[in-house]
């Protein structure tokens, strides 16, 4: 959730103002290809189990609704680690990319 928040955070200049807090997932990697979905059905794909998460994990904002932000997330396709592994080298797998525009939606 924080990633998500730093991503919005990060893309307000780009936005020209304010933009929704609420928001929805466009995941790509972990087998899917743009699924638009929640944060919880998100994070079951990124955190495959206890024992092994995505080590690379791409967060920033797309395009914005009225009413919530469209967040791209990509997994990499690198080889699961465990989480321990992850967020002991660093503040866990997100990388927040910062976009060139953000489309206006709706």
């Amino acid at each position: 959730m924080k990633a998500v928040e730093e991503a919005i955070a990060a893309a307000r200049p780009i936005a020209s103002g304010e933009l929704p807090a609420d928001f929805e997932i466009e995941l790509h990697g972990t087998g899917v290809g743009g699924a638009i979905m929640g944060f919880d059905r998100a994070a079951d794909r990124l955190f495959i189990d206890d024992d092994l998460c995505n080590p690379i994990i791409d967060v920033g904002v797309k395009a914005v609704r009225a009413d919530r932000c469209v967040i791209f997330v990509r997994a990499s396709d690198r080889t699961p680690e465990p989480p321990e592994k992850i967020f002991g080298s660093r503040d866990g797998p997100f990388n927040v990319v910062l976009p060139v525009k953000v489309a206006v939606l709706d």
